[in-house]
């Protein structure tokens, strides 16, 4: 290769290095400013941790993943952290500062106020009794028949859930019935006949038929007519971020709204979240549905009630809860209201209309959705 030739393939591949190293640092200019840009849009939400008293990988908190993935947390200036802490922990966690916001079985919440832990309910997640009892189908024909049967529980904590029940439909909740912590083999335990019954819920209960277990469910707000989860922060956070509180109450609001308008969106925006939940998609609308029943109530009069004023708590269904919490001997002595709830913090300044187009709009994309589709 003669000299000149040389010279000229080396000038072309100076330009050649020189293009691509132009290209690269545009390249890493571009990221450099998007990863800022993200950055910024992020150090401007306000971080909070919502403990959550259930598994995440479960339809218990869909509503919670319905206002993250719409961007309603979003807009009202929040970005969202889940963790998981069952049994009591989610109070404490709250108490202490360790998590924001979290919402806890009424029995949680009354236990805790009775310990001395700071927190204080508001918003009304769950303004009926979602609680009830799965069995056998055959076990069990109405409450008279729980007497002398196993309860398994997910957590012993859960006693102060299953008690008051009991004693409202007659029986004694510490000799009638034998308590059981059995955790997530709970389902097997029952299904098994190691044990006659389980504790759960309406949205658990669904999900359980999706799984394809063969169980009846008697439901308790036909014995016990009170309130259940409600939305908890500490007094002193109440105090100190007290629009914090109403615009988490405003995104929970609307995404509660959007679920009862489209159900099915909400299951596959959860399995969007946690495509590892083992549920065919029809299984996970199924337990959506029960989840709109525990936001707005089954009956008519009920979802009239509720859709007036989302997450407003009413007070007979607190004097309720606590009269039977007190009569199981879950609490020693009466808790003031004042203590237990407020309804400062509930806002409905929102647009129905907007949600429900959000609701109409929706496009699927869960691969248990695609499949279903098949």
């Amino acid at each position: 290769m003669n000299i000149m030739k040389r010279k000229s393939i080396e000038i072309i591949m100076r330009k050649i290095a020189i293009i691509a190293l132009l290209a690269l640092t545009l390249t890493f200019a571009e990221r450099t400013e998007a990863g800022a840009a993200e950055g910024k849009k992020n150090a401007d939400l306000e971080a909070i941790v919502f403990a959550s008293c259930v598994s995440l990988e479960f339809f218990g908190n869909c509503n919670l993943y319905a206002a993250e993935y719409l961007g309603y947390f979003e807009e009202e200036g929040i970005e969202i952290k889940f963790e998981e802490a069952i049994g009591t922990v989610d109070a404490k966690m709250v108490s202490t500062g360790h998590a924001q916001f979290a919402y806890p079985s009424p029995g949680i919440i009354l236990t805790s106020l009775e310990a001395g832990l700071d927190i204080i309910a508001v918003h009304a997640n769950q303004p009926v009794n979602i609680f009830g009892f799965a069995y056998n189908k055959g076990k069990i024909k109405d409450w008279a028949d729980f007497k002398g049967k196993s309860i398994a529980l997910g957590d012993a904590s859960w006693k102060s859930i299953g008690a008051p029940i009991i004693k409202a439909a007659g029986l004694d909740p510490e000799k009638d019935v034998t308590w059981i912590t059995a955790g997530d083999a709970r389902y097997q335990a029952t299904a098994s006949g190691q044990t006659d019954t389980l504790l759960t819920w309406d949205v658990e209960y669904g999900y359980l038929l999706g799984l394809g277990f063969d169980f009846d469910y008697l439901d308790a707000d036909a014995v016990l007519p009170q309130l259940s989860n409600s939305v908890i922060v500490s007094n002193k956070y109440a105090k100190e971020h007290a629009d914090t509180v109403r615009r988490f109450s405003r995104a929970l609001a609307k995404a509660q709204y959007f679920t009862l308008k489209n159900p099915a969106a909400v299951a596959d925006i959860t399995l969007r979240k946690y495509p590892g939940i083992d549920v065919t998609f029809d299984g996970a609308v199924k337990a959506v549905e029960y989840q709109v029943e525990s936001y707005f109530g089954s009956t008519d009069a009920e979802r009239r009630e509720t859709l007036e004023k989302i997450g407003f708590f009413r007070k007979e269904r607190w004097e309720t809860t606590v009269k039977a919490a007190l009569d199981s001997g879950i609490i020693s002595k009466p808790i003031p209201l004042e203590r237990i709830y407020t309804n400062e913090f509930v806002n409905d300044e929102w647009s129905r209309a907007e949600v429900e187009s959000d609701a109409k709009n929706y496009e699927y994309g869960s691969d248990a959705y695609k499949k279903s589709q098949k």
